[in-house]
C-alpha cells in the first residue's frame, strides 16, 4: 500500500462517500475511485460494502485502518525528521581532527556553530594521522577533516583556517639559553619532550630543525599529548606547544619562548567536492566568515 492509497482509503472511511472524500482531498472522483479499486485488487479483497453511494468498511477494510494510519504517521515522522535536518533543528556534523588541532583553531568555530545550531550534534573524531583523516573523508565517514597537509589533492576542497606557530615552553627553573626569539641552534643540547617520530607534530619539528642544521635532542618521547604538559612542568625537558597552551603557561611561571626560525604550519579544513550535508554547509559559512574577519 502506497502513501497516497492509504490517504485516499482513510478519507473514504472518514467521509463515507467518494464524493465527499474527493472534495476534501481536492482530487477528481474518478481518480479516487480508481485508487480504491487498485488497492482492493492488490490486496485481493473488498475493502468497502457499497450501499447506494455510501461506502462502509468491510471486515477486511476495518482491519486495514490501523495499518494505513500507521503508514501515514511514519511518513509524517520521516518528513519532520528530514525537515529538522534541512532547517538545522537537528542533525550531525562529523569532523576528523587531531586532538592538538581542536584547541586551536577548531574550538572557537565549534563553539560559535553550537550557539547558532544548538540542536545539531558535533562529533570530533581523532584519525591519528593526516592521511587517515583524508581517507575517512574520501570514504564518507565524516563531513570534513582538519589537517596540516598543504596539498590534499584535486579531489578535495580546502579552506585555510590560519597558521599555527609553536612556542617553546619549559618549567620555571629549567635551564634554557637566553634569547627570545631563541635561535634553534641554541637548542642542540636542550633535552626535548616530543611525540613519537610517526606523528605530524614531530615531523614538523624535525623538518624545521633540519633546515636550520640543528639536531633534535629528543630525550622523552610521549604518545599521549596531554601528558607532555605535565612532564614539561615537572622539568623533564622543554617542549613545543600550540598558542593557546603556551599562553596558559606564562601565568603559571613557565618560560615561554618563540624560536628563530619559527616552527609554523598551515591548518586546513578539507571537504569533498560536490554536494555536502546541510550541517557542513552551515559550518563552512561560519568558517568563511572567520576568514574574512581574520583578513581585515
Amino acid at each position: 500500500m502506497e502513501l497516497r492509497q492509504a490517504e485516499y482509503f482513510l478519507a473514504v472511511i472518514e467521509h463515507g462517500t467518494i464524493t465527499r472524500a474527493a472534495a476534501v482531498l481536492r482530487v477528481a472522483q474518478p481518480s479516487l475511485s480508481q485508487s480504491i479499486r487498485t488497492l482492493e485488487k492488490q490486496l485481493a479483497t473488498q475493502l468497502f460494502d457499497r450501499v447506494g453511494r455510501r461506502l462502509t468498511p468491510s471486515e477486511a477494510g476495518l482491519a486495514l485502518v490501523p495499518q494505513a494510519r500507521r503508514l501515514l504517521t511514519e511518513a509524517a515522522t520521516a518528513r519532520a525528521a528530514v525537515n529538522d535536518v534541512l532547517t538545522m533543528t537537528r542533525g550531525t556534523l562529523t569532523i576528523a581532527v587531531h586532538a592538538e588541532l581542536i584547541v586551536d583553531p577548531l574550538a572557537p568555530l565549534v563553539g560559535e556553530f553550537r550557539r547558532r545550531y544548538p540542536g545539531v550534534l558535533v562529533e570530533l573524531i581523532d584519525p591519528n594521522s593526516n592521511n587517515a583523516a583524508i581517507r575517512m573523508l574520501q570514504n564518507g565517514e565524516c563531513d570534513a577533516a582538519v589537517t596540516t597537509i598543504e596539498d590534499p589533492g584535486p579531489a578535495l576542497s580546502s579552506f585555510n583556517l590560519g597558521t599555527q606557530t609553536l612556542s617553546l615552553v619549559a618549567a620555571p627553573s629549567f635551564p634554557l639559553p637566553e634569547g627570545d626569539p631563541l635561535p634553534l641552534k641554541y637548542l642542540a643540547d636542550v633535552p626535548l619532550i616530543l611525540t613519537p617520530p610517526t606523528t605530524s607534530g614531530r615531523a614538523l619539528i624535525e623538518s624545521v630543525f633540519a633546515k636550520a642544521g640543528t639536531p633534535v635532542n629528543a630525550m622523552v618521547e610521549c604518545a599521549p599529548r596531554e601528558a607532555i604538559w605535565t612532564l614539561t612542568m615537572a622539568g623533564a625537558g622543554a617542549s613545543f606547544f600550540l598558542p593557546a597552551m603556551a599562553a596558559a603557561a606564562g601565568p603559571l611561571g613557565a618560560q615561554v619562548r618563540s624560536t628563530d626560525p619559527s616552527i609554523s604550519r598551515p591548518v586546513l579544513l578539507l571537504s569533498r567536492k560536490g554536494p555536502n550535508s546541510t550541517a557542513f554547509e552551515c559550518f563552512l559559512t561560519l568558517v568563511k566568515e572567520s576568514i574574512v574577519m581574520r583578513t581585515r
